[in-house]
């Protein structure tokens, strides 16, 4: 029999969860036949947050190292190094830390050995007494580094495919991956280009190779989808005005540099929207001076205004942005700089620091904007 009367009521809550992001909820109350039904009709996310982070040789501690990778043999118990269980756990649990008082959305990882660290990482996050946080999305393919040492992602939204590329043979390559963050699509490639060690010319040309890559990469999203919401970030082994950056990828450091360039697809690094003494990531010790060596980089449509047809999710305007290169107060180091774990002489003595990573993480937040309608 049907009522002759209903009542129905709908409720608008907005909170902000623990993850730190504004969620919106919409219940319905329906009244019907003496009885009340609760239904959820929506949730849409209006923040993400993206950060990168190099975790400084995120290896296991096993007795004889891990046999497909390299570099695992030098972080042993017995090893130079004394990479010892507790030790281990000591920098998972730290790096956890960090990353949950961060609490990226999407989260760009460099220089972990393998896919059992990102498990161990992403189950102590999940486990920690405060600040819980749930990764349950990986995304991890072995690249042909010779220590062993890749690049991947962690997500709190589904992954639904990725793909490793390698621009230069034999070197960590770039990670191609595809979240479905509410239901739009959002793509990232992770990055760790060659580091400094070795010779400068060799290695200048070799990260040129690989911005060169990524930007193949890049525009072949972009042809396909050219309003696609496409980060490109993690640790490029250059500064942000440096020509692998600029010239090869095509990545500007000011807004004012992109907005003039309308005949070809360029990027914009968000660290520019930092001030100088906000900008160092990395502390080179070999030269004494900081590096933007980490940084995320996004299009050119998602500098776009928010009510303007586009990319599902944009950079806010300047001065209203939030970037921030992130020096958790506990991994600062004396001198300022971050502190890795790490086995070292103190006054003349041979001492393990039990630290973080040797960079900082770097996020940004990014609101959502007009989609186009097809």
């Amino acid at each position: 029999m049907r009522c002759s009367q209903s009542l129905r009521n709908r409720v608008y809550f907005e909170l902000m969860s623990h993850y730190g992001l504004k969620i919106r909820v919409v219940f319905a109350a329906i009244l019907l036949s003496g009885f009340v039904s609760l239904q959820a009709f929506a949730v849409s996310v209006e923040t993400l947050r993206v950060a990168t982070w190099n975790t400084h040789d995120l290896f296991e501690s096993t007795p004889n190292g891990v046999p497909d990778i390299a570099d695992s043999v030098n972080f042993t118990p017995s090893s130079w190094r004394r990479w010892t269980e507790a030790r281990y756990q000591s920098q998972i649990t730290n790096l956890a830390t960090v990353i949950s008082v961060m609490k990226p959305d999407i989260l760009f990882v460099q220089e972990v050995a393998g896919s059992n660290v990102l498990h161990h990482l992403t189950h102590v996050l999940r486990t920690l007494p405060e600040g819980a946080i749930d990764y349950p999305y990986i995304a991890h393919r072995k690249s042909p580094d010779r220590r062993g040492i890749d690049v991947a992602l962690i997500s709190r939204y589904p992954i639904k495919s990725y793909d490793l590329k390698i621009p230069v043979s034999g070197m960590r390559g770039a990670l191609v991956v595809q979240i479905d963050v509410d239901e739009t699509d959002v793509y990232g490639i992770v990055n760790h280009w060659k580091s400094w060690v070795g010779d400068e010319k060799s290695n200048v040309a070799i990260r040129m190779k690989e911005a060169q890559g990524v930007r193949k990469e890049a525009l072949a999203i972009l042809t396909e989808k050219p309003d696609a919401t496409l980060f490109i970030a993690g640790d490029f082994n250059d500064n942000l005005d440096g020509d692998s950056l600029v010239k090869g990828l095509k990545a500007f450091p000011t807004r004012d540099a992109v907005s003039q360039v309308t005949d070809d697809t360029v990027f914009y690094n968000v660290l520019g929207e930092l001030p100088k003494d906000k900008l160092g990531s990395y502390y080179y010790a070999r030269r004494r001076v900081w590096n933007t060596f980490d940084a995320i980089l996004v299009t050119q449509q998602m500098l776009l205004p928010i009510d303007s047809p586009g990319p599902a999710w944009r950079l806010p305007p300047s001065g209203k942005t939030t970037v921030e290169t992130f020096r958790y107060p506990a991994m600062v180091g004396p001198d300022g700089r971050p502190m890795p774990s790490q086995r070292t002489r103190i006054g003349g003595t041979d001492e393990y620091v039990l630290g973080y990573s040797d960079h900082f993480p770097v996020y940004a937040d990014f609101i959502r904007g007009n989609v186009v309608k097809k």
